[in-house]
């Protein structure tokens, strides 16, 4: 890898959204406990779909979150990589009401996070997009201040991907919902960091929202919130 001119080392994150999950089973009833749904058959198409094309790049350092659907999703893309797959709890996805969201209507589900702003949360009773932005921007600084990585698989959620993005281009929460993050896309990011002190000292977005399974979106219109609504508000 080119080091850059000032003798910074550059570190890549190959930022991944987890795979298609199964929030509702065969019997089209909500899942018991949304945070403990294992992949679809086609989540898991789609990530293997990734693994195909990222299978000529080397990672040493590999992490989710500590879901399920995150550590299935990046088992699949690891494919035979003999790498240990670490769990960062910041990375968790934003926190929705505790009563669930059966009382709100499709709309204010699937636009939710165009009503982003520091002191909003998502949906009434939900986490605080400013509490939620800082819970994952203190997340990734931890581990590039932890980990001496290089090229790195990171694989989490729509909204921490979203978050990510919006820490990198050092915004507030008002630009969580201009990153859509369709199953098992990729993002690529590189910090450089200070050789001597390790300080962040530049960021970069080289891809957004890449889907191997569908390059040129043909088949993806809906946004995933929007195919939230369906499912959980609207039936199926």
């Amino acid at each position: 890898m080119q080091t850059p001119f000032d003798g910074a080392i550059r570190r890549r994150i190959h930022l991944m959204r987890h795979a298609e999950a199964a929030y509702r089973p065969d019997d089209g009833s909500p899942a018991p406990d949304p945070d403990q749904v294992p992949l679809t058959a086609r989540g898991r198409e789609q990530a293997a779909a990734m693994r195909d094309a990222l299978a000529d790049l080397e990672f040493d350092y590999a992490l989710c979150s500590t879901l399920p659907r995150t550590r299935e999703t990046a088992t699949i893309v690891l494919g035979e990589r003999p790498l240990q797959l670490r769990v960062e709890a910041r990375f968790v996805e934003l926190r929705g009401p505790m009563g669930g969201m059966a009382d709100f209507t499709p709309a204010k589900l699937a636009y939710s996070f165009h009503e982003a702003s520091e002191t909003s949360a998502f949906l009434a009773g939900g986490e605080k997009f400013g509490d939620f932005s800082k819970r994952v921007a203190d997340g990734i600084e931890h581990q590039i201040a932890t980990t001496d990585f290089v090229s790195a698989l990171f694989v989490c959620h729509g909204g921490v991907n979203r978050a990510v993005l919006q820490w990198v281009l050092g915004s507030g929460p008002e630009m969580l919902a201009t990153f859509e993050q369709d199953n098992a896309c990729l993002n690529v990011i590189d910090i450089d960091c200070d050789a001597k002190t390790g300080e962040i000292v530049r960021r970069y977005v080289r891809v957004v929202n890449f889907t191997p399974y569908d390059p040129a979106k043909r088949d993806i219109h809906l946004t995933t919130l929007e195919k939230s609504a369906v499912g959980y508000l609207a039936g199926d």
